[in-house]
């Protein structure tokens, strides 16, 4: 049985780090993807406003998915570390360029923008 524990552990914490990374690559994405026609550093603070606390406010549920024992016991998740949390984080944010540099190639090959 403690096989059994130790391998459920195991499962929990994988499932907790794609949990987290798809959630974070999702809402990192959303802010490329919200306008086909600008770099995202082009959108003034006020034009994605609503963007920015929605993400927050998901962000925080995510976050207590994880961490919070009444949730992450019934989603069998785990908490994780730091690092996970870094690479998590990196891996959103170079999602996020690989997206800007494919709209800055689509627009500049068409020559216009969408």
């Amino acid at each position: 049985n403690a096989d059994r524990t130790n391998a459920d552990r195991r499962n929990a914490y994988a499932q907790s780090l794609v949990f987290a990374g798809l959630g974070v690559i999702a809402l990192f994405s959303s802010f490329s993807i919200r306008s086909l026609r600008k770099p995202i550093w082009e959108s003034s603070f006020f034009e994605i406003r609503y963007l920015l606390g929605g993400s927050v406010v998901v962000l925080a549920i995510l976050v207590l998915a994880i961490y919070l024992p009444a949730l992450n016991t019934r989603l069998y998740l785990q908490a994780i570390g730091a690092w996970e949390w870094v690479v998590i984080f990196g891996a959103g944010i170079m999602n996020m360029v690989l997206i800007e540099i494919a709209k800055w190639i689509f627009i500049r090959k068409s020559g216009k923008m969408l």
